[in-house]
């Protein structure tokens, strides 16, 4: 599922006129470079996608790339049953406090598709995600 979500990803912010890249890289303020599974970019506005298996090692591993990429709208994704099993303590992380960061739970492909959806209304437009 990894990989066709992923394409998925592509090939719809491709049609919304992003240039996409799968495996892609972007530059931290640090000068460092961090790896995404998608990165997009229109204009000014850059949106990463990492999809994870939630767990406290792997939000602590985003932690970094995330503060140091703050010009980026960076989107965790995850299956909505592995994030229901996420440690108490990884919601110490706070990561959907972070201004530039929201966690997405998703069913299916056709779910994280009417997110993103409505992610990328047009370019000039704000990024919001509806919850579940």
């Amino acid at each position: 599922m990894r990989r066709g979500l992923k394409d998925t990803i592509k090939d719809f912010l491709e049609r919304k006129g992003f240039n996409v890249k799968i495996n892609g890289r972007i530059v931290g303020f640090s000068g460092i470079e961090h790896s995404f599974d998608v990165v997009a970019s229109k204009g000014n506005l850059v949106v990463c996608f990492d999809l994870v298996d939630p767990n406290i090692n792997s939000f602590i591993e985003l932690w970094g790339k995330v503060m140091d990429v703050s010009h980026a709208r960076i989107f965790v994704v995850c299956e909505e049953e592995s994030y229901r099993r996420v440690p108490d303590e990884a919601g110490l992380l706070n990561f959907d406090k972070i201004e530039n960061v929201k966690v997405l739970s998703l069913r299916d492909l056709n779910s994280m598709l009417e997110k993103i959806g409505s992610i990328v209304k047009d370019e000039n437009e704000c990024i919001s995600v509806i919850f579940n």
